[in-house]
């Protein structure tokens, strides 16, 4: 008998679409740098600083959030976007009624996932309204997406692949573990006697 403890891969790479606000260039390069060690973990991205060019339509670019090869959206968190996605202006206000459409229909899901990518200088979480319920996950105390070792960026990089980071193990399995678990010694002990 074996039991299959490893978690479920996705048959594909999942790709994500990276929302943020435009920073200084010190921030947008930190936003590339994560993009990067996605892109490094077997991540697909949709980034604007690579796949926004001169002459395309930036509406069309926010409206692909909605695209199905999207797994998941990377909704960063800083005090800025905060600050636009609650008052819709800008790029962020546009991608704020995207995303907050998906948010508020679908209350159990892990496709939109809050990063928070930058606290406020008290040290506040920048939740906008539309997210201030939402389970996320802190990226703010990384700056170079290097160190693995890291528990929030490795159960990013996990949720992604498997779209879970501790799974529910059905209640037969369980049964059936602890079954061999059980009975298994005793049959091995019976076998050398």
């Amino acid at each position: 008998m074996t039991i299959d403890k490893q978690p479920k891969v996705l048959d594909k790479h999942p790709k994500v679409f990276i929302s943020y606000a435009w920073n200084d260039q010190e921030y947008n390069n930190r936003v590339r740098r994560f993009a990067d060690k996605l892109a490094s973990s077997g991540i697909d991205f949709i980034l604007d600083q690579y796949d926004l060019k001169p002459g395309d339509d930036s509406f069309a670019f926010m409206e692909r959030v909605h695209g199905e090869s999207i797994t998941n959206i990377l909704v960063l968190l800083d005090p800025s976007y905060e600050k636009k996605a609650n008052n819709r202006q800008g790029g962020v206000g546009i991608e704020t009624q995207n995303i907050a459409e998906e948010v508020y229909r679908q209350t159990t899901q892990g496709r939109i996932i809050p990063i928070i990518f930058e606290k406020h200088p008290d040290g506040t979480k920048p939740l906008p309204y539309f997210l201030k319920s939402r389970v996320y996950i802190d990226l703010s105390k990384l700056n170079n997406f290097k160190d693995e070792e890291d528990a929030e960026l490795r159960k990013l990089i996990t949720m992604l692949w498997n779209n879970e980071v501790t799974k529910k193990r059905p209640f037969a399995v369980l049964c059936e573990d602890f079954l061999y678990l059980v009975f298994y010694p005793i049959f091995l002990h019976s076998i050398k006697q």
